[in-house]
């Protein structure tokens, strides 16, 4: 540290000052000067305080720093050359993606524009095949109406065939009791014409007329039985 002893009580104005030689010291590599300066206050000290340098340091400072500056600038504008180069290659590149980009938009474009006609190609068909499978139900329709009046027509006939077949049947069994009557009638008579003694000439005309009746039974028996519908 340094310790300035100074007076300055003068009727004309007055300075003082401290001067130090660098001995050709560069301090081009900085850029802050500082001073810690602390003043008596049972002496007092002065309120203003300047730095000053000889005009050829300052000269030798400025070229330095101009040289400096030069130097940065070059190397800018080496960087900067740098900086460009790459920036038209990747212009290049990118009007080289552009345009294959494009051919790109344009091959898709023609894609899409195919897939569409073939899209609307597809709905044409799907809207003929609809139509042609409406028409197509309703001729099911009228078919399955007519199968249904068919079966039903059937069921009703049916119906009365079986009517028919319980009514035959029933006179089968009427027939059938009949014949049992006409053949107890006729062991009925045999015996009645033994036990009376009578002729056998009118037995056999008795026994004649009732195999005739029993053979007129058994023929429509036979005829009944015919006309009965086959399960």
């Amino acid at each position: 540290s340094i310790r300035l002893d100074y007076d300055v009580d003068s009727p004309n104005p007055a300075y003082n000052g401290f001067w130090m030689k660098l001995n050709g010291a560069s301090a081009t590599a900085y850029n802050t000067l500082n001073f810690y300066v602390k003043g008596d206050a049972k002496l007092g000290f002065t309120k203003r305080f300047k730095v000053l340098q000889s005009e050829k340091e300052r000269l030798e400072g400025e070229k330095q720093a101009a040289l400096k500056s030069a130097a940065e600038k070059a190397a800018s504008l080496a960087a900067l050359g740098e900086i460009r180069e790459r920036f038209e290659g990747e212009k290049k590149r990118l009007e080289a993606e552009k345009r294959s980009f494009g051919e790109e938009l344009e091959a898709r474009a023609a894609e899409e524009a195919r897939l569409l006609e073939k899209i609307q190609g597809f709905e044409t068909k799907c809207a003929q095949t609809e139509a042609a499978l409406k028409a197509n139900g309703e001729v099911l329709a009228q078919e399955a109406e007519k199968q249904r009046l068919a079966i039903k027509e059937l069921e009703a006939k049916h119906q009365a065939a079986e009517e028919v077949r319980r009514n035959l049947e029933e006179e089968k069994k009427a027939l059938a009791s009949e014949l049992a009557g006409k053949a107890a009638e006729e062991a009925r008579l045999k015996k009645s014409l033994q036990e009376a003694g009578g002729t056998s000439e009118k037995l056999n005309a008795q026994i004649i007329e009732l195999k005739e009746e029993l053979q007129a039974v058994l023929e429509d028996i036979f005829f009944l039985l015919s006309a009965l519908p086959m399960r």
